[in-house]
């Protein structure tokens, strides 16, 4: 497991778990009765506990899409910053300069593919 799959579950997990911690701080009620209201309170329209738990859910998923692509466009960046500092001009050096990174294999697919048909 790569640097960036850590940061992304962490932040897909850690997003909505600070977003509930948050509005359970500042609920009124105390016990299971805090954690039904804090979940309705959550809901877009306070429909109902439920609702909550699907918009911490979206939250989640929205949070993890987008930390991926921020470490998508990181590594982006740090190549070219790469290639522009060690004076790498062809490919190959740049796919040798990507296997050095501690990404995970998808990532690594990712930058890969992207070099490699640029030169196409």
């Amino acid at each position: 497991m790569g640097k960036d799959e850590i940061i992304t579950y962490a932040v897909g997990f850690g997003i909505p778990r600070l977003l509930y911690e948050l509005v359970i701080m500042n609920n009124e009620n105390t016990g299971f009765y805090a954690i039904t209201s804090t979940l309705k309170n959550l809901s877009l329209f306070d429909i109902g506990m439920e609702e909550g738990v699907g918009v911490l859910v979206i939250i989640g998923v929205l949070s993890y899409q987008f930390s991926s692509y921020l470490i998508l466009k990181y590594y982006e960046h740090k190549i070219e910053k790469d290639r522009i500092r060690l004076l790498l001009a062809s490919t190959t050096e740049v796919v040798e300069r990507i296997d050095t990174y501690s990404i995970s294999k998808a990532l690594r697919r990712k930058l890969k593919a992207k070099y490699l048909l640029e030169e196409f």
